[in-house]
Order: C-alpha cells, then structure tokens, then sequence
C-alpha cells in the first residue's frame, strides 16, 4: 500500500509522455509569402486577363510547359512568356484558374511551388491538373522562370477542388 501513490504517480506521467502534443505553429517564412505572392499575381493576371502584371512577375526568357495526353500518347507544348502575353491579349472570353494547397520550397534564390489548380473558360469548366513553378530571386523580387503543368480535360479524373463552385 506504501507504494501505491508512487505508482499512481508514475502512471500518470507516463500517461502525460504518451499524449501526443501538437507541434507549435511555425512562424511565418518572408520568403515563402513573397513567394505565394508572385505565383498569385500570375493566377490573378491570368484570370484579369492583365498582360503587364502577366509580364512584370515572369523572367524575359521565361517559358511555359503543357503536358498532355493527345490519342493516348503523352505531348507537350512549349511557349516563351511573349507567346503567352500575346495569347493572354488575345483571348477573348473569361478564364478562371484557382490553385489550392501549394507546397513551397525554397533554397537561397530557387524556389519552387507545386499546386492543383482548375481552370474555367466562359465559365464552364475546361481542365484541371498541377502547375510546378520555379522562381527565382531577382533585384526586383521572386519571379517565374517556367511553369510546367498537366492537363486533365475530364473533370471525373479531377480532385474536387476544396475552394468550392468557382465564382465568376
């Protein structure tokens, strides 16, 4: 009986060991925000149609990478920035594309940024799939020096989206 509230006690420590406790929130990386940030000014260009603002966060030299599926075979198209400013221009009807759950990497003045996205045009659904960028740190601030993504026309093959209906 002596030795009874000595292993109570221990019980109740190891008891307190077992808990799993959350890992404090992690602070903030600059970095990472400016980051999201280029790559939001490029989703925002795109779906303001906004040519300088597409411009202003690509390099010059920067590209464009579409992977696709065309007859069962894998393609790609490949376009420099100016292709695409003059495509944004050009463009017609309304484009939407929203991109969710980002993973952010960054080391020194590379970073890249791996993200689902959907994309609309005339506000009925044309694609889904990931972008990958790859950014790197200028005098200026982050910018894109190239984009690769997949496209997955039908949408049963697309993840649904945790944003929602998209709103035009």
């Amino acid at each position: 009986m002596k030795y009874l509230p000595f292993c109570f006690l221990l019980f109740c420590f190891l008891l307190l060991c077992a808990c799993e406790v959350p890992d404090p929130p992690q602070p903030v990386n600059p970095e990472a925000t400016q980051v999201a940030a280029a790559v939001d000014q490029f989703i925002n260009a795109i779906s303001t149609q906004d040519t300088t603002a597409f411009r202003d966060v690509m390099l010059p030299e920067g590209a464009a990478i579409a992977l696709f599926t065309q007859d069962g075979e894998p393609g790609y198209g490949w376009r420099m920035v100016d292709q695409d400013v003059a495509m944004l221009g050009g463009a017609t009807s309304p484009m939407l594309e929203r991109v969710w759950e980002p993973e952010i990497r960054i080391d020194g003045m590379l970073a890249s940024v791996w993200t689902r996205y959907d994309f609309y045009q005339d506000e009925a659904f044309s694609h889904c799939g990931t972008d990958a960028f790859h950014l790197v740190k200028t005098a200026a601030g982050w910018k894109i020096a190239s984009i690769i993504y997949t496209i997955e026309p039908e949408a049963e093959n697309c993840p649904v989206s945790p944003l929602g209906d998209p709103v035009f």
